[in-house]
């Protein structure tokens, strides 16, 4: 009978402390889960904020090669004006000129008037 007793007290004691470890190991796998959880979350947060970053980096990117052409457009303008000016004042030099003082002065004068125009 004691052998008995005992045996049950041993076999209550085994299955107290088996359902004392299955309920810290219940506790720890919640706790566990909701850390995870926690983490999915701020993962999602920072998914959109680095795709919201790529999209303005993608824009930025955009905006420059625009602008990039508007300069290489504006280059050819500005070298082609340049050209036509070097063209027109070499034109100019290359014009026969009055001897006469008064009408070398005129002359020049509408040639300044016209070159600056």
């Amino acid at each position: 009978m004691f052998s008995l007793k005992l045996t049950t007290i041993i076999n209550v004691a085994f299955i107290s402390l088996c359902i004392l470890c299955t309920s810290f190991f219940y506790i720890e796998t919640c706790y566990i889960r909701h850390q995870r959880d926690k983490a999915y979350q701020e993962i999602s947060k920072l998914n959109v904020e680095v795709a919201t970053q790529n999209e303005s980096i993608e824009n930025w990117k955009k905006e420059a090669d625009n602008l990039q052409k508007k300069i290489e457009v504006a280059e050819v303008k500005a070298r082609k004006e340049m050209n036509d000016d070097i063209e027109k004042y070499n034109q100019s030099i290359k014009e026969n000129v009055s001897n006469d003082c008064p009408s070398a002065i005129r002359w020049a004068a509408l040639k300044a008037e016209e070159l600056y125009k």
